[in-house]
């Protein structure tokens, strides 16, 4: 028979809250936000330049955080199926551990948190104290077109989520890449940084 899962009391749910929070906001744990944009980006979306932009930018900077390192250690020791060394572990497997690990923390969340991180306007006052995970039995109606469709409020949400996180990820990316072409742009016109140095000198 089934082992029937222990509900956690609300001191243990506002402890997992608050680790949520942590990892979907704090910039101590960019580097899993930015593994999940990784993995969640396309090119039907977003094109390819976002992609790489994304792949130079974003996957680049979280290769070399710990956290990275962990998913990776993590990786290796799943892949290795119980033996003494290690099997294969691919990127994909990798970034795809952190999109994981954002999905569960943010049904720890309220659905006032999930509403506000997610940019959604629709009404949760009814939802006040509950938990994301709570409320997965509940559909509501959202316009869709000319239509009306239902979808799972957790879904929902989720979905909103995500999709606001990996365009703010595609942006930063976009601009940091045009800030260095720029920035290598001004090194070939002007080597010596003389610009730069008459610039400082005005406002001594």
């Amino acid at each position: 028979m089934p082992r029937e899962r222990e509900e956690k009391t609300p001191e243990q749910k506002e402890e997992s809250r608050q680790h949520a929070l942590q990892i979907l906001t704090n910039d101590n744990y960019k580097s899993i936000r930015d593994l999940a944009i990784t993995y969640r980006v396309n090119d039907r979306e977003y094109g390819d330049k976002g992609v790489e932009a994304v792949d130079s930018v974003l996957y680049a900077q979280a290769m070399g955080s710990e956290l990275y390192s962990s998913y990776m250690r993590q990786a290796f020791k799943e892949s290795g199926d119980g033996e003494r060394l290690s099997g294969v572990a691919t990127e994909k497997g990798i970034v795809k551990m952190a999109d994981s690990d954002i999905r569960a923390n943010f049904s720890n969340l309220t659905v006032a948190d999930a509403a506000r991180l997610a940019g959604y306007s629709g009404d949760v006052k009814k939802y006040a104290g509950k938990y994301v995970n709570e409320v997965r039995d509940i559909k509501i109606k959202i316009k869709d077109g000319e239509r009306e469709r239902e979808v799972q409020l957790d879904r929902l949400l989720y979905s909103s989520y995500i999709d606001n996180l990996v365009s703010a990820g595609v942006r930063e990316s976009l601009e940091k890449v045009e800030k260095a072409r720029a920035g290598g742009l001004e090194e070939i016109l002007d080597p010596a940084g003389w610009k730069k140095k008459i610039e400082e000198a005005r406002a001594a």
